[in-house]
């Protein structure tokens, strides 16, 4: 099996956090706070990475033995984006990564449990 990252992709305020904490999370079988899953074989971080300051070499760090990662990110067209960059490493370290997009005109609970569900099912296939 193939290591896998997931990574939300949206503007600020687009329901990032909210599509991870709130509905991927629990599907997970985890807590909101929590970082690891799937008996520490996943990683998971909601704050989006140009939120979170965390420098990219420390991201792998923590990434780098896990076969599954969700992360979320600012879309390629915003300026401060990592997206590219961080996508680019993991990959360059052996991990298939996919893009998960959410958008501020589809924030709904039901839009958001279709995208934690979407990826279970990457991570199961």
């Amino acid at each position: 099996m193939s290591k896998k990252v997931a990574i939300v992709v949206g503007s600020q305020d687009s329901g990032k956090s909210t599509t991870i904490n709130i509905h991927l999370k629990p599907k997970l079988g985890i807590k909101e706070k929590a970082y690891n899953f799937w008996k520490k074989q996943g990683y998971i971080m909601s704050q989006s990475i140009e939120e979170s300051g965390i420098d990219l070499e420390k991201l792998l760090s923590k990434c780098l033995n896990r076969k599954f990662v969700v992360l979320a990110s600012r879309p390629e067209d915003e300026k401060k984006t990592k997206l590219n960059e961080t996508t680019k490493i993991l990959e360059n370290n052996g991990f298939n990564v996919k893009h998960f997009y959410v958008y501020k005109s589809k924030r709904t609970n039901s839009y958001q449990i279709l995208e934690a569900d979407n990826i279970i099912t990457y991570f199961q296939q």
